[in-house]
């Protein structure tokens, strides 16, 4: 059995940020800044294998079986200030930008100020699994010089990621909320067909994928 588990966890903090124009609407005059940031980062992996190995029939038969488990967990916390105190530099934005919520959005002209604290936060969650086992026959023939081993490994891994980020405001607007995940699985067979024909000499054919 073998087991590891390793943890991180890592706060970041950045100094002021400044731009000589405002990144989201880079055509208008003036200068953006953001003020402070810090990101909180976490991530946790727990891992577990498991061997069973063997021999039966006077080492005619000779087994391996396993399975594998791996677990990873993380997270990414992150809050940005916009312009000191988050007011004196707002950010504009057209009263039809698709970042405004659909009940307050109209083709109407003007601007709504966005300010304040920007919150974003990212998960991650990824596991997987294995099967796998093993088997050599050794036939009681021709001195036991003829050797047939079969063999395969099942996997299986799924991956989730989602991301929330809130730019805080009168009222809140939330620029992303996203949420993604896949599942991948495998069968991967081999075979060995081996022949000792001489004490120092052993010839092999093999297949795997």
């Amino acid at each position: 059995s073998v087991t590891g588990v390793q943890t991180c966890a890592l706060p970041i903090c950045y100094p002021v940020l400044s731009y000589p124009s405002n990144p989201l609407l880079p055509n208008m005059p003036g200068r953006f800044v953001l003020q402070a940031q810090r990101q909180d980062d976490a991530n946790t992996q727990f891992s577990q294998e498991l061997n069973l190995l063997g021999e039966a029939f006077d080492s005619h038969i000779k087994y391996t079986f396993g399975f594998f488990y791996f677990n990873e967990s993380g997270s990414s916390n992150q809050t940005g200030i916009l312009g000191p105190g988050g007011l004196t530099h707002a950010i504009p934005l057209p009263r039809n930008s698709p970042l405004i919520p659909a009940a307050l959005r109209s083709d109407e002209p003007g601007t709504v100020i966005l300010n304040g604290v920007t919150n974003r936060f990212a998960e991650v969650n990824n596991k997987s699994y294995a099967i796998f086992g093993q088997v050599t026959l050794t036939p009681p023939i021709w001195e036991d010089r003829l050797h047939l081993t079969l063999g395969g490994r099942y996997s299986e891994d799924k991956r989730l990621a989602t991301v929330d980020s809130v730019l805080t405001n009168t009222p809140p607007v939330t620029p992303l909320d996203a949420t993604g995940k896949a599942k991948f699985h495998s069968f991967k067979p081999a075979a060995t067909l081996a022949a000792d024909i001489a004490p120092d000499v052993n010839l092999y054919a093999k297949y795997a994928t």
